[in-house]
């Protein structure tokens, strides 16, 4: 689990040139703050760092989806069922309610 932020552009390459210098790796964290593990990893795959896909399940609704419901509930005055009716949504009745209660102005 990451807990800090991904290494950006410029200490990718500030790594990758140390390392063709033959520092040790001990060195170019200690230059560059980061820890050990942080600069290991980056240069086991620097090609594929900070790829990988984020855990969790996927949204039912899509941004998209949540802009329409709030503009239907907003303009319409309608119910979250009617809402997912008019918008011939393929998500619960539930999922609606939840995106109309999280918004605070409606």
């Amino acid at each position: 689990m990451s807990k800090g932020n991904r290494l950006s552009g410029q200490e990718q390459g500030f790594i990758l040139g140390k390392r063709d210098e033959g520092k040790p790796i001990g060195a170019i964290t200690r230059e560059l703050q980061r820890s050990p593990s942080t600069v290991h990893n980056f240069l086991k795959d620097p090609e594929h760092y900070g790829t990988r896909k984020r855990p969790g399940r996927p949204r039912k609704l899509t941004d998209r989806g949540v802009r329409q419901v709030k503009k239907a509930a907003k303009q319409r005055g309608m119910s979250a069922f009617r809402v997912k009716s008019a918008l011939n949504l393929s998500v619960s009745k539930r999922t609606v309610q939840r995106v109309l209660q999280s918004t605070p102005h409606l």
